[in-house]
């Protein structure tokens, strides 16, 4: 009864949205790590035999539209920002982990928190709060417009270290062929979870299931590697 009573819920499911897509909000600022989101997403949605579309807003305006139901799901998101948000719902299991780290070349810096930051020249992209948030302490600071632009000034020598996620740092370290890269253990984490609107209920365990057999590590590989022999 029980094997039964699963194959009707996911063919019941799958019955649902068989003529339907699932529009799914994307940012505008679509970086490295939402690529990497897409593709996971993309190949839940597919495993779980449900059709989907990318759409693309701000980050502000697509809030309004999940709550709203004028879009059904919005790619990822930290949990903070929806709790107390009854019109959308929370695929429990993360999408991606952002660690942040300290990149640097030179072998002998030793980086386990951010007050061992305090005594070095420190870049970072600007905007990027967590990491603003953390280096009120430091001393010898040079934002960046990008992360590019940070890792440019590691390269030349201006700054010891680049403060950025990880992934997103051996990207940009690869496209600017940076040799001698050291990275810290993780400074902080950030859990970024996939968002439904509240009429998808039904879908919601489905997409938990699918997520936790996805290899994150993967994707992280694919695509930089696609990105970086562009």
């Amino acid at each position: 009864m029980r094997i039964i009573f699963v194959l009707f819920f996911i063919s019941n499911i799958t019955f649902l949205y068989s003529n339907d897509t699932v529009l799914i909000s994307i940012p505008v600022e679509h970086n490295l790590n939402m690529m990497i989101a897409q593709e996971i997403i993309s190949e839940v949605y597919k495993n779980a035999g449900i059709d989907c579309k990318f759409v693309t807003y701000s980050l502000e305006k697509s809030m309004a539209l999940i709550t709203k139901g004028d879009i059904d799901a919005e790619l990822i998101r930290a949990k903070q920002i929806i709790l107390n948000n009854p019109e959308v719902l929370i695929i429990d299991v993360p999408v991606l982990n952002i660690e942040t780290v300290a990149f640097y070349k030179n072998e002998t810096i030793s980086i386990e928190s951010w007050d061992d930051l305090k005594n070095y020249n420190v870049s970072y992209e600007k905007g990027i709060k967590v990491t603003e948030n953390n280096l009120v302490n430091c001393n010898k600071l040079f934002p960046a417009n990008s992360i590019k632009d940070a890792f440019t000034l590691l390269s030349k020598g201006r700054v010891d270290i680049v403060i950025t996620g990880k992934v997103n740092g051996l990207y940009n370290a690869g496209l600017l062929q940076i040799d001698g890269l050291y990275y810290s253990e993780s400074l902080s984490s950030i859990a970024l979870y996939h968002l439904v609107n509240k009429k998808l209920i039904n879908i919601v365990p489905l997409l938990e299931e699918q997520l936790l057999f996805i290899d994150r590590e993967s994707y992280y590989t694919k695509i930089i590697n696609r990105e970086i022999n562009k």
